[in-house]
């Protein structure tokens, strides 16, 4: 018998992010500097299913084979984590009416140059890929008056 994707027990990927929306810790000997990050999770997920032939209509004359997804035999990407992290300054400036705050951000610090596997062939093969995540560098300034 055939089943459906649900029925077999296949779930969407599970996500889970960890972020620290304040810093961890401040450096008491270096007032204004704080430190932070975040951790991004994604499970693994169903890219595709392996195929299996099956006979309809089996004994009579309109007896065919079909090609059909095995749902018993999933194809899955990897899991895989990713890593934020920042460092800020924050002090008052002209005549403490102002308060600055300078951040900087590296969103996927520990990101390598790989290719992630999203699609894969009946042979279990992965055909279509994608770019791993990219490092990228943010500065930003804010002045609260």
């Amino acid at each position: 018998a055939l089943t459906k994707p649900a029925e077999a027990g296949l779930a969407p990927a599970n996500h889970s992010h960890i972020n620290s929306p304040r810093s961890w810790f401040r450096l008491r000997r270096v007032g204004g500097v704080n430190v932070g990050g975040g951790y991004r999770w994604m499970d693994k997920a169903v890219t595709g299913f392996a195929r299996k032939s099956v006979v309809i209509n089996q004994g009579t004359a309109f007896e065919t084979t079909v090609i059909v997804p095995d749902y018993d035999n999933p194809r899955v990407s990897p899991s895989r984590g990713d890593v934020d992290m920042w460092v800020g300054y924050r002090r008052k400036i002209l005549r403490d009416r102002v308060d600055m705050s300078i951040q900087l951000n590296v969103k996927n610090t520990f990101a390598g140059n790989g290719l992630t596997p999203i699609e894969y062939n009946t042979a279990g093969e992965a055909v279509t890929f994608i770019l791993g995540p990219v490092r990228t560098w943010t500065l930003g300034t804010t002045f609260r008056f």
